[in-house]
């Protein structure tokens, strides 16, 4: 039993008679920065390198890289997010665009997919990246602060997270799709129809790899394993052997994915159910040769509060301008992320320059000591997007005359 000090006990009644609590003191920054994943590290390392330290991270986790997840599984680092996995199939994207970000991806960078092995991970490559955030300046990047609620208008915004507040000049937004979407964070004033109407115009699919250590290895020594399930579409339809890459070898760790409907469904279901219908498939595959299944584990996207899905993609009929309207500025809240990229939606690059271009954006207006920044926005949208919209005005950075996008050379 614990006992209390009478003098403990007295302190409600002489609390009734006392000054009312101050309110909290907020913070004050040049700019803050929401979310520390790819967009969000970026645009404070593209601050740090145009001058401006004066900003403030806040990340919900414990850990920076959003959905550049690495983890520990089986002895091995393995990738729960990006690695190589691409955007949306063709029939759910707008085809002028599914066509135009495909090039963009695989053309503009490089000729061929790689998969990524690293023993530190896939993540270390940001952190790498903007090490001098991370190391320099790490009193400025604060984990474990999920925001709830901004209030903004053209003089700042403040930022509510926890019992703390932050007021600053500007707000970056680096939230996926998913989390604007579920309206989990209160925007005071709320966001304008045009905003709120391109937010809810976009998707965001899931993708789901589950991971799988077996006692031994069973399977054909090749780089995806196919299955067609003559019953149910998408059904555990791809494995990949993770120890064909010497990185993993003798690894006995085999890797299965879903997508879209089969993802939500596996996601909303018990290790052992997904378990069960794995071994199953793989027993219609390679009947008894089928070892002991040791351990599994998959992520939920769907159900995480940080992400709420894996990527985002244009529906059909998405004109530029509506998606120029989820990129622009709302007063002081800029907007970054994969979901924000013209060319490069659901992927990490896209992250990676949408950050770098807020950022840029937002230290020319610091530097320039400008009363109000502006990204354009579209009160009125057009069934066809004119060709002398897709500008950097507009996110577009590429110029591809194979597609017959004139861009910006």
């Amino acid at each position: 039993m614990r006992f209390v000090p009478a003098a403990a006990v007295a302190l409600p009644v002489l609390a009734a008679h006392a000054a009312p609590f101050a309110e909290p003191t907020c913070k004050d920054t040049d700019v803050l920065i929401l979310g520390a994943g790819v967009a969000g590290l970026t645009a404070a390392q593209t601050l740090l390198d145009n001058g401006v330290n004066d900003f403030i991270v806040l990340e919900a986790r414990d850990e920076s890289g959003g959905r550049l997840y690495s983890r520990d599984f089986a002895g091995h680092k393995i990738e729960v997010g990006a690695n190589w996995e691409a955007a949306s199939p063709p029939e759910e994207n707008s085809e002028v665009f599914g066509a135009i970000s495909t090039i963009a991806t695989y053309d503009y960078f490089s000729e061929g997919d790689y998969f990524v092995c690293d023993d530190h991970g896939y993540v270390s490559a940001l952190r790498n990246n903007v090490s001098d955030v991370l190391n320099k300046h790490a009193d400025r990047v604060l984990f474990n602060h999920k925001v709830t609620d901004i209030k903004h208008n053209l003089d700042g915004v403040t930022v509510t997270s926890g019992g703390e507040c932050f007021k600053a000049k500007y707000a970056i937004v680096t939230f996926s799709l998913g989390v604007l979407q579920r309206g989990k964070v209160n925007f005071d004033p709320p966001l304008p129809l045009w905003k709120r109407q391109s937010i809810a115009g976009f998707e965001i699919g899931t993708y789901t790899k589950i991971f799988l250590k077996f006692k031994s290895s069973f399977w054909d020594k090749k780089q995806f394993l196919l299955w067609a399930d003559p019953h149910v579409r998408g059904n555990y339809p791809v494995f990949q052997p993770l120890e064909v890459t010497e990185a993993y070898k003798d690894s006995h760790i085999l890797v299965a994915t879903v997508t879209g409907e089969r993802s939500y469904r596996v996601e909303s279901q018990t290790d052992e159910e997904t378990k069960q219908e794995l071994l199953e498939v793989l027993e219609h595959m390679y009947g008894d040769k089928v070892s002991e299944l040791e351990e599994i584990y998959y992520p939920r996207w769907t159900t995480e509060d940080w992400s709420y899905g894996s990527y985002s993609y244009w529906p059909p009929s998405t004109s530029l301008q509506e998606h120029q309207n989820l990129r622009a500025n709302v007063d002081s809240v800029f907007f970054a992320g994969e979901a924000t990229s013209q060319e490069f939606f659901g992927y990490l690059h896209g992250a990676y320059y949408e950050g770098k271009h807020v950022a840029e954006f937002l230290a020319r207006c610091i530097r320039g000591g400008q009363q109000e920044c502006k990204q354009t926005n579209y009160e009125v949208l057009t069934g066809v997007t004119p060709y002398d919209l897709y500008n950097p005005d507009n996110g577009w950075y590429i110029y591809n005359e194979t597609l017959g996008v004139p861009g910006h050379n």
